[in-house]
């Protein structure tokens, strides 16, 4: 049986849509487009666990998130703050 990435996000954004119900979380937390991905958390350290799902889940399919072509955005209020998010030992 061959693995096929959309079919591997469709199941991420399903699976996030119930973990996000059964924890009456009424915002999603993964959104993706094609092949972009959008994580909204509301801590460093639960970013980075996204993150890390998600790289989990591609490297299952063959596939690999693109650090070079990554970045991460924090935002406090109105203001953007600095973060350490690391993926392949490499900082966003």
């Amino acid at each position: 049986m061959t693995r096929d990435v959309g079919q591997a996000l469709f199941q991420c954004t399903m699976l996030n849509k119930v973990l996000c119900e059964q924890k009456g979380i009424q915002k999603p937390t993964l959104c993706f487009f094609a092949d972009d991905q959008v994580i909204i958390a509301d801590s460093e350290d639960n970013l980075q666990r996204g993150l890390f799902t998600i790289q989990n889940i591609a490297k299952m399919f063959g596939a690999a998130i693109a650090s070079d072509k990554s970045e991460a955005i924090v935002f406090l209020g109105q203001d953007s703050v600095r973060c350490k998010i690391v993926v392949d030992n490499k900082r966003l």
